[in-house]
């Protein structure tokens, strides 16, 4: 049974789950969302990009006396590329700094979610400089493999 479910690991972190179309990018995660949160963090320290913010929306939900399965946002960025990408089109700075959703489902699987970079250049109308967006993504997928990866 282990076998099929590392199989399964591995075939999803190979090929992210799709949601909504390609609005977002899941990502399913060996670890409980607490340690998720804490090696994401790792990597963002390691790779020098600013961490933001870390929204708990579980504890949030607590203080209004309602349940929640771990649910967190961690804002980030990089100032060097998403200034590059506000220059071509000022608008995409709504959509930024960026934001990871590491998130728990009913049976306990723990997943890492974002919004496609693609998407929101389009929704920008971003126009001479769709390589950012490719950065952003490229750069997006690396964080999360080196979050998933075990050790």
């Amino acid at each position: 049974m282990r076998l099929i479910r590392d199989c399964l690991i591995t075939f999803l972190l190979l090929n992210s789950i799709s949601l909504f179309g390609q609005e977002m990018t899941t990502y399913l995660s060996p670890f409980d969302a607490a340690q998720t949160l804490e090696k994401f963090k790792g990597v963002l320290d390691a790779k020098e990009l600013n961490l933001f913010d870390v929204i708990d929306h579980q504890i949030n939900a607590k203080k209004i006396g309602e349940e929640l399965r771990p649910t967190y946002v961690v804002i980030f960025g990089n100032p060097e590329i998403g200034t590059q990408w506000m220059m071509c089109e000022q608008t995409v700075a709504i959509d930024l700094p960026l934001k990871v959703l590491i998130w728990e489902d009913e049976t306990g699987d723990v997943f890492l979610s974002y919004t496609n970079p693609h998407l929101i250049g389009k929704r920008h109308q971003v126009k001479g400089c769709p390589e950012i967006g490719d950065k952003i993504n490229a750069a997006l997928v690396r964080i999360i493999n080196e979050t998933i990866r075990e050790s």
